[in-house]
């Protein structure tokens, strides 16, 4: 009897370490995105205006365009705010399906799945534009969680279509 309690104590246990340690993702990407957005503004201009220029080369290297230095930094600099706004997407659609996956297998009905997962993220974005406010060159700014939200919305649709595909297939057998 007493080995089958502590059986059962260390499957329960397991179990739970399994749920409490499937949203380790979610934090890690939390901390990423708020150690990006503690950067003063010139690091995080830098980092952007790099990627930019990358693209850009990758773009003249493939089309065999041959674009000057000047050109090719023009072209860097307009599609900059394009490049930090997608970033922006992509960080909350990664956060968003790192926070409703390991969500929708462990603690809720799936009538509050979307809800609570939604309003997390979002609430992380507020949070994640409140820190930048104490950043030196950053400003907080009510649009930018505005553009996180989409990449919170396509994530949470994503899933949504996922999961009721994969229910009409098991569900259809």
């Amino acid at each position: 009897m007493k080995k089958v309690f502590i059986k059962n104590l260390n499957g329960k246990f397991l179990s739970f370490l399994k749920r409490v340690f499937s949203f380790l993702p979610f934090f890690i990407m939390l901390i990423l995105i708020f150690c990006f957005s503690g950067q003063n503004g010139n690091t995080s201009g830098s980092l952007s205006g790099s990627v930019s220029s990358k693209i850009i080369h990758f773009v003249n290297s493939i089309t065999f365009r041959d674009w000057s230095a000047s050109v090719m930094s023009s072209y860097a600099e307009n599609i900059e705010f394009l490049v930090r706004k997608i970033s922006h997407v992509s960080e909350y659609l990664i956060l968003t399906l790192s926070f409703i996956i390991p969500f929708s297998r462990t603690f809720i009905s799936r009538k509050f799945l979307f809800p609570i997962s939604i309003t997390t993220c979002i609430l992380a974005a507020s949070l994640d534009e409140f820190h930048q406010t104490f950043v030196i060159g950053r400003t907080g700014c009510i649009r930018d969680v505005f553009i996180d939200s989409i990449g919170i919305i396509i994530a949470s649709g994503l899933f949504y279509l996922v999961f009721r595909f994969q229910s009409r297939t098991i569900f259809s057998k």
